[in-house]
């Protein structure tokens, strides 16, 4: 399929090759691609994730590659758009010959990309595109080259709705929901399942568009209601601020709770105080002590920059993929699309960067057991709460 005209090769494409000559003994370079976000409203994505998986594949080279192979990646910017993404997924399959491909982040990016890993035969490891459709078509087929390494909507939504109701003591839920987005739509859906399940009620339920900068109206029929919680489904930090920010001046007084959508550290210096004491799922916390050490060498290699958990589900990403280069290449092995994808789905409590063991459920290719973290904004910073799992 040729490449879309629109691709904007001064700014879609970056090169980050590690700086190593091949030695002799090198048997040749696996090119890995990365699909990211490095400008548009998701910006904030690139800066902690480029510069990650560049150091990753530098370290590696240095110490002579994985049995005798180099390694290259190459990112791309999608700006977050769907179609821009089919088109770098395109261009890094079938021009650079990428054996693989990290991300993307957002679900209406994966979900178009699953169908091309499949037909080219290329592993793509989604980081946190968290739509069920990401690795599994419409009729519950799993895509046999797509995986992801974050948690689904469906775990994510039912998680914060059971924190809702069992844990904050909440009964009438109101929703502000990107009607737009398969991530937003999706938790939405999760969320009012499980919340009615358990006996909450659903009393407002509202929808806006990306973009949109008015929630006043919306905002007015959640204060109407008597809600005790506003869920505010949106996959940009901005939105959630923006209601804050509006419902405050409405005389809004009620509990606010989100998706991974709000893990972005600007919120913070957006729309803290408006939002103090509010809540969010989370796959990881970049202020778990246990991240420290990366996270203050990375901020002191890359001045101006910062640790983000597009960065580290990125490095869970390149050790599933670095194990799968390993186990197809011992003992001089020849290079094999579909043994690495094999050995991708069957890796087996490995080590990654979040957490000491990691697997795939084989029906899904979503990682099993992945815990959800709560995160609250207190005191204008992002405090870790407890992992929470919904109850039976």
């Amino acid at each position: 399929m040729a490449i879309c005209s629109t691709l904007k090769m001064g700014v879609t494409s970056l090169i980050l090759a590690a700086a190593l000559p091949l030695c002799a003994a090198s048997k040749g370079t696996l090119v890995i691609g990365h699909c990211t976000t490095m400008t548009g409203s998701d910006a904030y994505v690139a800066p902690g994730a480029v510069p990650a998986l560049e150091d990753e594949v530098a370290k590696i080279n240095a110490a002579g590659g994985i049995n005798g192979w180099m390694l290259k990646i190459i990112a791309y910017d999608s700006q977050g758009l769907p179609a821009e993404a089919v088109a770098i997924t395109h261009r890094m399959i079938d021009q650079d010959k990428v054996i693989a491909i990290v991300g993307p982040s957002n679900s209406g990016s994966g979900i178009p990309m699953a169908r091309i890993a499949d037909a080219s035969h290329v592993p793509i490891i989604a980081t946190t595109a968290t739509n069920v459709n990401v690795t599994v078509d419409e009729s519950g087929k799993v895509h046999p080259y797509m995986f992801r390494v974050c948690f689904i909507d469906s775990y994510q939504g039912t998680a914060l709705a059971d924190y809702c109701y069992n844990k904050l003591g909440k009964r009438k839920a109101a929703f502000i929901t990107d009607v737009a987005s398969p991530y937003t739509v999706a938790l939405h859906q999760f969320f009012k399942d499980r919340f009615t399940k358990l006996g909450g009620q659903v009393v407002v339920d509202e929808g806006y568009n990306r973009g949109d900068q008015e929630f006043r109206a919306q905002l007015s029929k959640v204060k109407a209601s008597k809600a005790d919680v506003l869920v505010a489904c949106a996959d940009n930090y901005k939105d959630p601020g923006l209601m804050a920010k509006q419902g405050k001046a409405l005389g809004l007084k009620i509990q606010m709770v989100g998706g991974d959508g709000w893990m972005v550290e600007d919120i913070l210096p957006y729309a803290s105080k408006e939002l103090d004491g509010a809540f969010f799922t989370t796959i990881a916390s970049v202020d778990d002590p246990a991240f420290a050490k990366f996270n203050a060498a990375y901020k002191q290699a890359h001045p101006g920059k910062e640790a983000n958990i597009w960065g580290y589900l990125g490095l869970d990403c390149m050790k599933i993929i670095e194990n799968g280069i390993k186990q197809v290449t011992a003992n001089g092995g020849a290079w094999s699309q579909e043994k690495f994808r094999d050995v991708i789905e069957n890796a087996k409590d490995l080590p990654v960067f979040t957490a000491p063991k990691f697997n795939f459920e084989k029906a899904t290719h979503n990682p099993y057991n992945k815990p959800v973290l709560m995160i609250q904004i207190k005191d204008g910073k992002f405090k870790p709460m407890e992992s929470w799992a919904p109850k039976s």
